[in-house]
């Protein structure tokens, strides 16, 4: 069995994409949770843009960091 492949990066881009086009999301919905994420901070920041979508509040930067 292969260990699963971390990239710290990806990570970022992901989450970077998701702020500049919030609308990405929902191509994100079902293939990303937030177990693919390694690092804490960025499942957290993940969650809060669920979180924000779900709240029908838009994602932008200011509202993830007051989260």
């Amino acid at each position: 069995m292969f260990a699963p492949i971390y990239s710290l990066e990806l990570e970022k881009l992901a989450l970077a994409s998701i702020l500049k086009h919030p609308d990405i999301i929902y191509t994100y919905d079902g293939l990303v949770s937030e177990k693919d994420f390694t690092k804490e901070e960025h499942k957290t920041i993940y969650n809060v843009m669920k979180n924000l979508l779900a709240a029908k509040k838009s994602i932008d930067c200011a509202l993830v960091a007051e989260q």
